[in-house]
């Protein structure tokens, strides 16, 4: 999976140092609404990805660090305020 731009996005994260050989910039839109803050990062996967999920249906999440916030993961593209 690879993080890519996307039209609506705002702002890119940095790679933390030390880290440019293993880590690449990420897109995001940080935007809000009535229930809150958000971070949205788009993602693509390359053609064994998609097979990988479409014969396992399983997405993996990897976060650094011992927590996390809470996330959404899913398919389709945000609304956009549409």
């Amino acid at each position: 999976m690879n993080p890519i731009n996307f039209s609506q996005s705002n702002l890119s994260l940095t790679v933390p140092e030390g880290e440019e050989d293993r880590v690449q910039p990420l897109h995001v839109c940080r935007t809000s609404d009535e229930e809150g803050d958000y971070v949205i990062s788009c993602w693509k996967g390359g053609l064994i990805d998609r097979l990988r999920f479409l014969l396992t249906g399983k997405v993996w999440f990897w976060c650094w660090g011992s927590t996390h916030p809470p996330i959404c993961l899913d398919t389709k593209s945000p609304s956009w305020g549409e």
